[in-house]
């Protein structure tokens, strides 16, 4: 699985969705959908970038275990910012730009690939 498109209907992603999908590098989370399960993406191992597009979107769990390379692109004040910074995962307004984890000034990292 690389692609996936959603109905503007669709409001919720399950527990597992997209776990072990090794060929997504890329996942746009539409601002349709409210709730992202837990372990929706696990060991998607080649995931690089995750793209919240909603500001309030409800994250549970463990969204990104074992995606190492993963990235939360998402609006500063969103939720997906409030995740990683409760997370310790990377985050960034744009591919583009560094990715940091929220709060630890120390710590920066490229989310470029």
């Amino acid at each position: 699985l690389k692609n996936v498109s959603f109905s503007s209907e669709l409001k919720k992603i399950n527990t597992r969705a997209f776990s072990y999908c090794e060929g997504m590098t890329e996942f746009v989370i539409p601002a349709s959908i409210e709730e992202v399960g837990d372990r929706a993406f696990d060991s998607c191992i080649n995931l690089e970038h995750v793209y919240f597009e909603g500001m309030n979107i409800v994250i549970a769990g463990d969204v990104l275990a074992n995606c190492e390379k993963a990235v939360i692109i998402a609006a500063d004040g969103s939720t997906a910012k409030a995740y990683c910074e409760e997370n310790g995962l990377r985050w960034s307004t744009s591919k583009d730009i560094e990715a940091i984890i929220p709060g630890e000034s120390s710590q920066v990292e490229s989310s470029a690939a």
